[in-house]
């Protein structure tokens, strides 16, 4: 390559060697690449031969491991069910104490098993937890306690965590993630298909217990609520209906409902007992001793939380902060006790407009969606039927509906089934009051989806009563 003059120049002038220019290679055949590729001084990785021989074998075995995890957990798990089975049917505490002493090491070897199928990595690990969670979610419970001493279990070992709403698991009324087991989409797939079926079998059970919770509540009041707050004394039963409002900091908040047991006395009104979402939370407040004064049911607002903090901390002789979590308290039971009176006021003039369209209605609901087992299993058509929701309904708009109810009629045209309102209370004219008169096919209800909606909760709900009274 020849330098022009320029170029010499500044090369005589400075001293410098020329610099080095790599060659141009110019691959005229495929025969001159392995020249070119010495030349450039190029690194290619070279390739090893790989071999597949015995692959078939190393997957057979782990598939047979698999197997036999799988048939380990399910047999583990019951008989873990079985040990808890023969202590729940001890009936003196000398039989309990000694078969507790005799399943005491086979309890703890299975625990020791399931420890360590459940540490094992990669696949073999998702398979592991798979079947621990679905035999457990397969298995037959007779009670709501016994599903929340399983869920307690998985929530233990960490193949659930308990999560908020809108969490891709809910069971019942809890909403769980999965545990990190190395699970795939097929495995998650199959777990969620699971759970559908087996959060009907909870909210069952669940709607057993508080149902059974309810009668013996309602056993023990014998006061009206209406008498209770004429002043008579004794044992009340007030339902408290869900609600959401604003809490101080300004955020919309919601409230769950439920039945609660109160002690009318004569300066207090103390609580017993609930049912329902506020369960739990009526229990620790009992256990904590707080209680209103008879006087704070006819107060329209509580009094500032600094003035209440104060007079209950200078009554009581407590410092700023138990008074503090006395006032949370009674401000929780001043607010449920106020949502209990409303809602009786209001249930008096809603009840009055039931009871009339009950005295109209030919059928039962049951009857309605043929969930009687009479007339072979199939709905009555073209009679009244009073069809109502114990509960609150989510419009689509984010507005909720307490205990909907109306009158309603079904036919059949062709292949297709409908269903016809014909009247509504007056409180929910807003909502359904244009849906008056008008025929709906049960599945495809997009002219007003909040009466579809609030049509299948009734049929879910129904469905209930159903599956009790086939068990009774």
């Amino acid at each position: 390559m020849k330098k022009n003059k320029t170029q010499q120049g500044n090369t005589e002038s400075t001293g410098a060697k020329p610099a080095k220019v790599k060659p141009v290679v110019t691959l005229k055949s495929f025969a001159d690449l392995g020249a070119a590729v010495e030349q450039l001084k190029l690194s290619v990785p070279e390739w090893d031969t790989l071999s597949l021989d015995g692959l078939g074998d190393t997957v057979a075995g782990k598939l047979e491991a698999a197997k036999t995890i799988r048939g380990g957990v399910a047999d583990a798990l019951k008989f873990v069910t079985s040990a808890k089975r023969q202590l729940n049917a001890c009936t003196t505490h000398d039989e309990r104490r000694f078969v507790t002493e005799e399943l005491a090491e086979h309890q703890t070897k299975a625990q020791a098993y399931f420890g360590q199928v459940l540490s094992l990595k990669g696949a073999m690990g998702a398979v592991a937890a798979v079947a621990y969670l679905t035999t457990s979610l397969t298995a037959d419970y007779k009670s709501a306690e016994d599903v929340n001493a399983m869920l307690a279990d998985l929530v233990e070992k960490g193949l659930l965590t308990t999560a908020g709403s809108g969490s891709p698991i809910t069971i019942g009324y809890q909403h769980y993630q999965l545990g990190n087991f190395g699970m795939d989409s097929t495995d998650i797939a199959e777990i969620s298909k699971i759970v559908d079926g087996f959060s009907r079998v909870v909210k069952n059970l669940e709607h057993q217990r508080r149902e059974a919770l309810n009668k013996q509540m309602s056993a023990q009041a014998d006061v009206s609520l209406e008498d209770a707050l004429a002043g008579k004394l004794g044992t009340c039963l007030v339902h408290m209906p869900p609600e959401e409002r604003t809490d101080g900091s300004g955020k919309k908040r919601w409230y769950g409902g439920g039945e609660i047991l109160w002690d009318f006395q004569r300066d207090y009104v103390v609580p017993i007992k609930a049912s329902g979402s506020c369960e739990r939370l009526i229990a620790d407040i009992v256990a904590r001793g707080a209680k209103l004064t008879r006087f704070s049911l006819t107060w329209e607002a509580m009094p500032g939380w600094n003035s209440m903090v104060n007079s209950i901390g200078k009554s009581l002789n407590l410092n700023r902060r138990e008074a503090e979590f006395c006032a949370r308290d009674v401000s929780t039971l001043w607010h449920m006790m106020r949502r209990g009176i409303n809602d009786h006021e209001e249930m008096k003039a809603q009840k009055k407009t039931r009871a009339e369209m009950a005295a109209r209605a030919k059928i039962t609901s049951l009857q309605f969606f043929g969930l009687n087992g009479t007339a072979g299993g199939k709905p009555v058509e073209g009679e009244l039927a009073l069809l109502q929701f114990d509960g609150i309904v989510r419009r689509r708009n984010g507005e909720k509906i307490s205990n909907p109810f109306f009158l309603a009629t079904r036919s059949t045209e062709g292949n297709r089934e409908l269903f016809q309102v014909v009247e509504v209370p007056q409180h929910l004219q807003e909502v359904f009051g244009g849906s008056v008169g008008k025929k709906f096919p049960f599945n495809d209800c997009r002219e007003c989806p909040d009466l579809g909606d609030v049509l299948d909760k009734i049929r879910n709900q129904q469905e209930m009563v159903a599956t009790t009274a086939a068990k009774q």
